[in-house]
């Protein structure tokens, strides 16, 4: 019996340790207009994803085609991220704010790993 309870205690202690802390989001990131209708133009974006991601390879998961994009797209891409931090992002719904954060932090992460076609 005594070894039941020092091991639920244990168990208990080693639970409590490793829990991830509590969030707490910044007052910043709560901002929002719930009644603003106003949508962000994700067109471009759209328009990239169409043109470079393969969504028919063999692996069964979509893959952006990094070295078919090319120097204008690349240099349209700059742009595009540009525009797009500009923005009042609080001034926007949550729905709204949700498609920025993801589609910003998809162009960044595409825009970073995006080096020039080899030759």
């Amino acid at each position: 019996m005594l070894t039941v309870i020092v091991s639920v205690w244990v168990l208990g202690l080693v639970m409590s340790v490793g829990a991830a802390p509590k969030a707490e989001l910044w007052s910043r990131w709560q901002h929002h207009n719930a009644q603003n209708p106003a949508q962000i133009d994700f067109t471009f974006w759209n328009t990239f994803l169409a043109k470079y991601v393969d969504a028919h390879h063999p692996s069964g998961i979509h893959r952006l085609r990094y070295a078919s994009v090319s120097a204008e797209d690349r240099q349209a891409l700059q742009h595009y991220l540009a525009v797009l931090q500009t923005l009042s992002i609080s001034t926007y719904n949550q729905q709204e704010q949700q498609a920025y954060w993801i589609n910003l932090y998809n162009a960044l992460t595409m825009s970073s790993n995006n080096s020039p076609p080899h030759k």
